[in-house]
């Protein structure tokens, strides 16, 4: 039987729980053995969502060990994995991927990775100690290829649940649209925020992480959009707002691949974003339409062309429904799996 240990950083956790515990369910399902090894909860105390995967095994380590502390880290770590019989390692996250390289050495087996950007699908290398690496988008897949050879990328989608499918844009006056990953790039932000001036029935909300708040607020209150406006950090309430939002805005040209985005266009969500090397997804015209310059004539026409509307929530709909649903991960990481 093959025995999966899945290593996932706090930010994948907190960002993509329930993929990911979908993803074990479902392997178990099939008959897998599956271990998460996951860091310690803050002050000993489970997050909600950790509820919904108790029956799955748990190794809890710390991901940044010390350097004189190492050694006992990792033969403690290695006992454990034992333990279960581990056959294979898969790593969600950066500070997961690090501990998971220099764990599989040790143990002598495979180790699995994710790639959900295009950023970190051009820095992989031929002498990392990573069996295959799992592309979150086909193009994502290649560029990986071409670093590494064929044997060592395969796709293996981002899994969401399906929805019920949403009502058109509503008749209410004041409408909701949602700006993700607004912090990452201010100065794109900046000019999708002056194309929002021009209509004043859409409230704004705009996702923050943090890094660069003090500059989008900036922005906000210089174009005068301060009681329009609500900022988001909470990946819970985002999720549950996004799925009835009349338009999703991605202003950032780096931003990971997301389930989040993946959910809201199963939902029939209309997108408008700029070009994302490796979001396949996003098709101009199809599935959301593209922005190359100004902001301002794509969104009075995503607002305003009903037709182009439906026909984005239909296509979009249909393309995660099929590519990138739970069923179509869980079976892609058996089949990157099984490859070796």
């Amino acid at each position: 039987m093959d025995s999966i240990a899945m290593f996932m950083s706090s930010d994948r956790l907190r960002e993509e729980h329930g993929m990911l515990n979908r993803l074990a369910v479902g392997l178990m399902n099939d008959g897998m053995q599956v271990t998460r090894v996951i860091p310690p909860f803050h002050k000993d105390i489970p997050p909600e969502y950790e509820r919904s995967v108790s029956i799955i095994p748990k190794i809890h380590t710390q991901f940044a060990v010390p350097y004189l502390q190492r050694k006992v880290w990792s033969e403690k770590l290695c006992t454990d994995l034992k333990k279960q019989k581990t056959t294979s390692i898969v790593c969600f996250g950066n500070d997961a991927a690090k501990i998971g390289a220099s764990i599989a050495p040790i143990l002598d087996i495979p180790l699995y990775q994710e790639v959900i950007t295009m950023r970190e699908a051009n820095r992989v290398k031929k002498n990392a100690p990573v069996t295959r690496w799992l592309g979150a988008t086909p193009s994502i897949e290649r560029a990986v290829i071409e670093r590494v050879g064929e044997d060592r990328a395969v796709f293996v989608p981002l899994g969401v649940a399906s929805l019920p499918t949403r009502n058109e844009l509503s008749n209410t006056k004041t409408k909701c649209v949602v700006l993700l990953n607004a912090s990452d790039k201010p100065k794109s932000t900046h000019n999708v925020l002056q194309a929002l001036i021009a209509h004043p029935e859409l409230h704004i909300f705009l996702e923050l992480d943090g890094k660069k708040d003090h500059k989008v607020w900036s922005e906000v209150e210089k174009a005068n959009l301060l009681e329009r406006t609500t900022c988001l950090q909470n990946v819970a309430a985002l999720r549950s707002l996004l799925q009835e939002a009349d338009l999703v805005i991605l202003p950032s040209s780096t931003m990971p691949m997301r389930t989040v985005l993946l959910e809201a266009m199963e939902r029939g969500v209309p997108v408008l974003s700029t070009k994302i090397s490796g979001f396949d997804m996003l098709v101009n015209g199809e599935t959301a339409l593209i922005v190359d310059e100004s902001w301002d004539t794509p969104l009075d026409t995503i607002l305003q062309d009903q037709d182009l509307r439906n026909r984005q929530q239909k296509t979009a709909t249909t393309l995660v429904a099929t590519n990138y649903g739970s069923a179509s991960q869980i079976a892609a990481l058996q089949v990157a799996i099984s490859l070796f």
